[in-house]
């Protein structure tokens, strides 16, 4: 006696189950810019991308054909690309948070308090509780589901691809937006793009969600502080130190200046920075821009 969307939750196709697992950020907000080529042959399925996968299992539908022109040997032809969109609103609404939740069994205990606390605990700046939060969300995901090493949090165990940040990134996306929140992810802000924007209330929190060993990667642009930014991004790759990590988040946050824009429209804005290794260790921090 549960009323549910029918289409979303049957007949999923397992190779997109298989991608969601491997990049939920990517599923969670696919490239919605052209795509050049849309054919997907049974053959070819271990290197097809998320877009053309949805495209074909319906999650996606074409917005718009763009013919190119190109000239080779004298003669004028096109080249097509697409563009793509959500083919309905139960799609649009429903799809990525049920799917979301039904891939990784997330269970709706922490959901629920996640819709409850992370609020107030926001607003109040407990980073002990934001931590406690994500905490609770990641050793709740499958520990097979999770990237391969460091998923103990062990300091000998062998170190993770960098594709697990995008890992990382998707479950708190995933969970703030099936939580109810409305989140955005790499959006552009300031001088950078911020992980995660979280829409409360009148506030706009920006997160900054930063992996061990791979926080490295990170950027902090050149100018007033930009160097020692990266500095503190290295260090925390070569220290695996979470509190290196929230450093180099920090950093990252004041030289990007991701609170400017939003301060600019009017919203008051709350920074935090997040720092993850494997199931069992995230760190929160709030930042002053």
């Amino acid at each position: 006696m549960d009323l549910r969307p029918y289409w979303l939750l049957t007949g999923r196709p397992s190779h997109l189950t298989a991608l969601v697992r491997k990049n939920p950020l990517e599923f969670l907000r696919p490239d919605l810019g052209a795509y050049p080529d849309l054919r997907v042959r049974n053959a070819e399925l271990s290197g097809v991308g998320m877009v053309p996968v949805m495209f074909h299992s319906g999650y996606l539908t074409i917005n718009e054909v763009i013919l190119i022109p190109t000239v080779k040997n004298n003669i004028e032809t096109y080249k097509t690309e697409y563009t793509f969109r959500m083919p309905n609103l139960e799609v649009d609404e429903s799809s990525r948070a049920d799917i979301f939740i039904e891939i990784f069994k997330i269970i709706d205990e922490y959901l629920s308090n996640l819709t409850k606390r992370f609020p107030p605990a926001v607003l109040q700046k407990n980073s002990d509780e934001v931590s406690s939060l994500f905490h609770a969300l990641l050793v709740s995901v499958s520990y097979r589901q999770h990237p391969a090493g460091r998923q103990t949090g062990q300091p000998d165990a062998p170190a993770e691809n960098p594709e697990s940040e995008n890992f990382y990134h998707g479950i708190l996306h995933g969970s703030l937006l099936s939580a109810g929140f409305k989140v955005l992810s790499e959006v552009s802000g300031g001088e950078g793009r911020p992980d995660i924007t979280l829409y409360l209330r009148d506030y706009v929190c920006e997160g900054i969600v930063l992996k061990h060993p791979h926080v490295g990667k990170t950027a902090c642009k050149d100018g007033v502080d930009g160097k020692d930014g990266r500095k503190l991004a290295e260090d925390a790759a070569r220290e695996k130190d979470l509190s290196a990590a929230l450093d180099a988040a920090e950093a990252q946050i004041r030289n990007m200046d991701y609170a400017g824009p939003h301060r600019a429209a009017g919203y008051k804005v709350i920074c935090l920075a997040v720092a993850v290794r494997g199931r069992t260790e995230v760190a929160a921090r709030f930042v002053d821009p």
